[in-house]
């Protein structure tokens, strides 16, 4: 798998769960986007306690995710919890191809959050 997820927060608020971490790329980026698969990290229990056990997809147009290596990343909000996918462009501005560059694979802070409904 070219994106490890690695959940640092859950916080939860009225019917909804938000998970907030960190994003490990490797390899290529695939045509399309990488696939995020949330259903790796279900059950993780953040440092307050709190548990990820989303009810569903994440809501559209919830997800983001920003980079230190000046690429920058989005989040595009899947129908279930196994296919949300990030978008990558480079600095420049264009889409990111072929394998990733030590900027991308180096860069420890990529950062993401995206909210689901609540179980």
């Amino acid at each position: 798998m070219a994106v490890k997820i690695n959940p640092t927060l859950v916080i939860e608020d009225g019917d909804a769960v938000t998970l907030m971490g960190t994003l490990t790329l490797t390899g290529s980026y695939p045509v399309g986007g990488e696939i995020l698969d949330f259903t790796t990290v279900v059950g993780y229990q953040s440092p307050n306690g709190r548990i990820f056990c989303p009810a569903g997809a994440p809501y559209a147009g919830t997800g983001s995710c920003t980079g230190a290596g000046g690429d920058t990343f989005s989040i595009v909000s899947g129908s279930l919890l196994t296919n949300s996918k990030l978008i990558g462009n480079t600095a420049s501005g264009a889409v990111i191809s072929g394998a990733y560059g030590a900027e991308v694979t180096g860069d420890t802070n990529i950062c993401f959050c995206i909210t689901f409904p609540k179980a």
